[in-house]
């Protein structure tokens, strides 16, 4: 009896063995497959900027008949901005690029009191406009992709060259047609500049995405041609250029990559 339990338990266990192989054998094998990460890619850059600037100064401040100088206003108006680059796509999680970019003319306005020994005070309004091409190196950490929608950071260093335009500043309570001072021509130079990142990438196709992104970009400073007076009399100080110190800007940006791989 013990040997007719035993052998019916063996060939019951051997049937279970071997339907569970049957059906093993008969379930589709999945493989893991290899991601390809990595790949040149190609970008292209649009948007619009709102430029500020900490503070303006000028030597003529320093005359020592001033008493006080109080900056009213000195502002930009929102311009466009058109950039292209090139990037590489390191993993899923690390990528990198060069940018360079076009930032067209934004138009300037300032408004100062100027207070000195004499009992009326001067009142300057500046108008010109400054321009900018801007180069930066940038990488960026994509935090992770859901429903093909990836958020990311990044940070950018590199240069950019300011253009200040013609100038005219204008005395409002004894004003000179065509200004009390101007400059007959505009001034750039190249100043270190670097950037903060944050958006949104969606992948429209494998090889194509675009981009939605914020940025905050530091400029560095910029300055005038040197103001001269009106009526064609002599300058007393000859480097007299309105400077623009620490100019910065908050800029939406939309992109489209495309990757090579």
């Amino acid at each position: 009896m013990s040997r007719l339990r035993l052998l019916s338990g063996t060939a019951a266990l051997g049937l279970l063995f071997g339907a569970a192989a049957a059906q093993a054998a008969d379930m589709p094998v999945y493989y893991e497959q290899p991601v390809a990460f990595g790949g040149w890619y190609l970008r292209g850059d649009i948007g619009m900027t709102n430029q500020q600037v900490k503070d303006i100064d000028t030597i003529l401040y320093d005359d020592p008949d001033i008493t006080s100088v109080t900056i009213h206003s000195k502002d930009f108006d929102p311009s466009f901005l058109i950039g292209l680059g090139v990037g590489y796509q390191f993993n899923e999680w690390f990528r990198a690029d060069i940018t360079g970019e076009y930032r067209a003319k934004s138009d300037f306005e300032g408004l100062d009191t100027v207070l000195s020994s004499d009992p009326d005070p001067t009142i300057n309004f500046f108008e010109t406009d400054k321009q900018e091409f801007t180069f930066l190196t940038n990488v960026y950490w994509d935090i992770g992709t859901w429903h093909r929608v990836t958020p990311f950071v990044g940070a950018g260093i590199g240069a950019s060259y300011n253009k200040i335009g013609e100038l005219t500043d204008t005395n409002l309570v004894d004003p000179v047609p065509g200004g009390n001072g101007f400059t007959d021509s505009s001034h750039g130079e190249w100043q270190f500049a670097w950037a903060l990142h944050a958006g949104l990438a969606f992948a429209m196709t494998p090889n194509m995405t675009i981009e939605l992104a914020y940025r905050f970009l530091h400029l560095g400073d910029a300055e005038s041609a040197n103001i001269q007076p009106a009526g064609g009399g002599p300058d007393p100080t000859p480097d007299s250029p309105l400077e623009f110190e620490d100019l910065y800007s908050h800029d939406i940006k939309l992109g489209l990559r495309y990757t090579f791989n």
